[in-house]
């Protein structure tokens, strides 16, 4: 009997606590556009850039 009361004395004190406050999560940081890889393109360079237009941005070597 002694036990069945002791247990739920334990049960009612560990239920009756309140909800532990959330704690915020780092945010992850951005990724840097210029190393970003998508579908769009990799870093600067995207896939609806044509040769000139990369010439005029980049120089050529």
């Amino acid at each position: 009997m002694k036990s069945a009361l002791l247990s739920l004395a334990l049960l009612l004190l560990f239920a009756c606590q309140p909800p532990s406050p959330k704690k915020k999560t780092a945010e992850k940081p951005g990724v840097d556009p210029k190393i970003l890889v998508s579908c769009e393109g990799i870093g600067e360079i995207k896939v609806t850039d044509t040769y000139e237009g990369l010439k005029q941005k980049f120089g050529a070597k």
